[in-house]
């Protein structure tokens, strides 16, 4: 993408399973979260145009992004559930509009990787052979929009424009949740969960019976959903313990679209409406993720983006944000903007994109990553990935020296600098030393034997999921033996 609010020259990311968008502030993370969301939204306005245009050829803008198409989130709610939409005056870069040779246009290209059977499903419908790549360009100046298919050789990509944007439209959507996260919009979200389960009464033959009928099945999937959302919340609302839909009947509501307000009980029963910002932005977090398995489209695969989701949030809530975010990158693709250490992406540091000098690159090395986020290191640490934390100044110099004989690269890993042995002089010091591990953007690993305190520690360390179990090594003496030093 290039010339697009604060983003200048191209910026280009591959999207993995879960990608981090990371930088100072004002350097352009959401712009190039919104940007990937406004070509979505072109597509998607595209795909469901009533006539058919040719790609390279100019559209009004209103006819794509102000166009009833299928993606609840733009159109039914508008920009309050995260619709982006363009207006050349204020999302083109004011330092390029007088700048020679520069095209008065932003353009965002999102390469798609077709599998061996969508390639087969993709001829069916369009008629063109492809191979695994299916790159669309969006071009947006004022007033205007143009969709190509940059591929090469023959083909009728220009001609099937719509088809190739219908393609894309039915087999994947995009979940935009704003950094803002009114309870309106948790209101709007719970709504469309609501929706998609009431729209199952139209296949029933209850239905037409009667509408006493038609009201006890519509409370008991009220009911239903009020146990889901009861459920959703209690992972970042421990004390959520009832969740309240007041509702119009299904009746009086043609489109099943019935939610007055939600109710929620975390000690005091009230109106989302009436809780403090923090509640409402963990109420709209949450019930956006349940709505990934509560559309009317499993088949569609999702590409769920999310601004800041640690606004608002307490650490214990973001640790268990981060466990929600990564087993949802199993099955749907995960972007975030981020300020936390928390969420940076462990597992692939190419995945944490670097958003800095209106452009954004790849991190090669967590130093890439402490640098953006301002972690200051002392030398000793600053080529640190893994801390092993233990708990006595004895096992600090034993347990290098015993797991050398059992794999000799760890002498290498400690004299680079990538493996750090640290005592956290007492057990009951463990909890404190292992945060200030993870602040640093170091894997903190666990050696405990079996003394009181260090048990409790790690108990608590597990419970708020700061860290997992598999980063958790006990030691245990052998039967019968009265040795100090365990193995």
């Amino acid at each position: 993408m290039r010339k697009y609010r604060s983003i200048d020259r191209e910026a280009n990311f591959e999207l993995g399973d879960f990608t981090v968008l990371i930088g100072p502030n004002n350097q352009g993370k959401s712009n190039l979260l919104r940007a990937t969301v406004l070509a979505m939204e072109t597509i998607e306005g595209y795909a469901a145009l009533n006539h058919d245009t040719k790609a390279g050829n100019e559209v009004p803008i209103t006819s794509i992004l102000r166009h009833p198409h299928r993606n609840p989130w733009s159109s039914r709610y508008g920009r309050d559930m995260g619709a982006i939409g363009y207006d050349w005056e204020k999302d083109f870069p004011l330092f390029a509009r007088n700048r020679n040779g520069t095209q008065q246009s932003t353009v965002v290209q999102i390469d798609y990787e077709l599998n061996p059977d969508e390639q087969s499903e993709f001829y069916n419908e369009t008629g063109i052979t492809i191979n695994e790549k299916l790159p669309v360009r969006i071009s947006l100046k004022k007033g205007m929009v143009t969709i190509s298919i940059p591929k090469q050789g023959r083909g009728q990509h220009r001609e099937k424009a719509r088809e190739i944007a219908r393609f894309i439209t039915d087999r994947i959507a995009l979940l935009h949740i704003p950094a803002v996260r009114t309870g309106s919009a948790a209101l709007k979200i719970a709504e469309e969960i609501l929706t998609s389960r009431r729209r199952q009464l139209l296949r029933s033959t209850k239905y037409a019976a009667a509408l006493k009928a038609l009201e006890e099945i519509d409370a008991t999937v009220r009911s239903e959903v009020e146990d889901l959302l009861r459920q959703s919340l209690t992972r970042f609302i421990p004390d959520a313990s009832s969740v309240q839909l007041e509702t119009r009947p299904p009746y009086r509501t043609p489109t099943f679209n019935g939610i007055s307000t939600i109710h929620i009980d975390d000690g005091v029963l009230t109106s989302i409406d009436a809780k403090g910002d923090g509640i409402q932005s963990l109420v709209a977090l949450a019930l956006a993720m349940e709505w990934t398995t509560s559309v009317s489209h499993p088949d569609k695969q999702l590409i769920f983006a999310v601004e800041e989701p640690e606004s608002h949030l307490h650490p214990g809530a973001v640790r268990e944000l981060r466990t929600v975010l990564q087993t949802l990158s199993a099955s749907q693709q995960v972007i975030v903007t981020t300020h936390s250490q928390a969420l940076v992406n462990h597992r692939d540091l190419r995945r944490n994109i670097i958003v800095s000098g209106r452009s954004a690159k790849s991190a090669n090395s967590l130093e890439d990553i402490r640098n953006t986020l301002g972690v200051q290191l002392s030398d000793a640490l600053a080529s640190s990935e893994v801390t092993v934390v233990c708990e006595g100044n004895s096992d600090e110099l034993l347990l290098p020296n015993i797991l050398k004989n059992y794999e000799p690269r760890i002498e290498k890993w400690m004299a680079d600098g990538l493996l750090v042995f640290e005592s956290a002089h007492g057990g009951s010091k463990i909890y404190s030393r292992v945060l200030a591990a993870q602040s640093i953007l170091t894997r903190p690993i666990v050696v405990i034997d079996s003394d009181e305190a260090g048990n409790k520690d790690v108990e608590r360390l597990l419970k708020e999921k700061v860290i997992e179990p598999t980063s958790v090594v006990k030691i245990h003496s052998p039967p019968g033996s009265t040795q100090n030093l365990r193995i």
